[in-house]
């Protein structure tokens, strides 16, 4: 599962496909003991190195190899994409190997995930960098470090490091949105994309809406788009459509209105107005099952339906919206009322809200 020489996706970007797909498929288990199988094999090469690495023990030698695949970062150093995918990997093996029954190595890559993602953290701080590095050692073209957050989790949403990293990259291309490579004028779609659905979780709605207009405004009729183009829309010889830059918009909308990433279902965190009037979304699948959505707004309420799930569920409100007054128990508002916890096995809500300088009010008095 390694696409190319040098290419460490085998070892997180694989088993993390795997999960996403074993996992949130319904009642179809099939595929679910050998993708663990896999991803197990891969968990167990990673450990292998970090044995060898502490027999090492010189800074970094905890770390994935130096490689050079001469793509993306386009430098030979240990890239910082490769460990972060990694303890994405961790993450998947053992969620898939639980799945697959196979509790005891479950929490033996759980166990060893700790471990590893502080010697993730103490590299990051030896980098000099204030942001996320292409590479450890500094060195590279922004790629894989902008997937460091979402999918791979190795940095919380409101780590300071991804907010820094964002500004940075975001500034190089004139604001959010897709992201440049390499040179000022190459937009790339789908490399810092995953900076929008950072976004939806650190709570920049704006950030996360201009990411989401950009690639619609990039793509092509087919519905994908480029991987590299100018910004006069010019591609040159690396013609589209490029399936990734597809999956970046789908992702985008699709964590937008659902996210199930957490031990929460989290919806409509980057919903725009339009979706709230009348917006319906059937069979999604999701790793507590697949719902149904149902999204009605008005001046003064909005109500959602969806089908209804074993764990809590969070209703992110209208942008600009906040809740009015005091929610019926055992439903729980946030501290600035812009969200909505609701309780395992509920699948409706109808909230009172506020908009515009009436929420803001409401936020600025304590809720009130």
């Amino acid at each position: 599962f390694i696409s190319q020489r040098g290419q460490l996706d085998g070892m997180g970007q694989a088993p993390w496909a795997f999960a996403e797909v074993a996992l949130r498929r319904g009642a179809d288990t099939s595929g679910v003991q050998a993708a663990a199988a896999s991803a197990v094999a891969a968990w167990r090469w990673c450990e292998r190195g970090h044995a060898i690495g502490r027999q090492a023990a010189w800074n970094g030698s905890m770390l994935m190899p130096l490689q050079d695949p001469r793509d993306n970062e386009m430098v030979r150093a240990q890239l910082v994409g490769n460990d972060a995918w990694a303890l994405a990997g961790y993450h998947a093996a053992a969620r898939l190997a639980r799945a697959a029954g196979m509790t005891s190595i479950a929490d033996s890559i759980e166990r060893s995930r700790v471990p590893y993602a502080a010697d993730f953290a103490a590299a990051l701080a030896r980098s000099g960098s204030n942001d996320v590095p292409a590479s450890f050692q500094g060195r590279g073209n922004d790629f894989g470090n902008l997937s460091v957050a979402w999918p791979c989790g190795a940095l919380a949403p409101d780590d300071p490091r991804m907010a820094k990293l964002a500004s940075r990259m975001w500034a190089r291309a004139g604001g959010p949105g897709l992201c440049l490579y390499t040179s000022t004028d190459k937009i790339h779609g789908y490399a810092g994309a995953e900076l929008g659905v950072w976004a939806l979780l650190a709570r920049r709605r704006a950030d996360a809406e201009a990411v989401l207009a950009s690639l619609l405004r990039w793509r092509t009729a087919s519905g994908a788009g480029c991987e590299l183009f100018t910004q006069a829309g010019d591609p040159g010889d690396n013609l589209p459509p490029h399936p990734t830059s597809a999956a970046a918009l789908v992702a985008q909308v699709r964590n937008s209105l659902v996210f199930d990433d957490g031990d929460t279902l989290r919806l409509c965190l980057g919903a725009r107005d339009a979706w709230w009037k009348g917006g319906r979304l059937r069979g999604l699948p999701t790793r507590f099952g697949a719902i149904d959505l149902a999204l009605d707004a008005a001046d003064a309420q909005v109500e959602a339906t969806w089908t209804p799930v074993n764990v809590w569920t969070e209703l992110t409100l209208p942008k600009g919206s906040r809740v009015a007054g005091v929610l019926p128990a055992p439903l729980v508002a946030s501290a600035d009322g812009s969200s909505v916890r609701v309780p395992p096995r509920t699948g409706r809500v109808r909230v009172a809200i506020v908009r515009g300088a009436a929420a803001a009010t409401r936020v600025a008095g304590g809720g009130k």
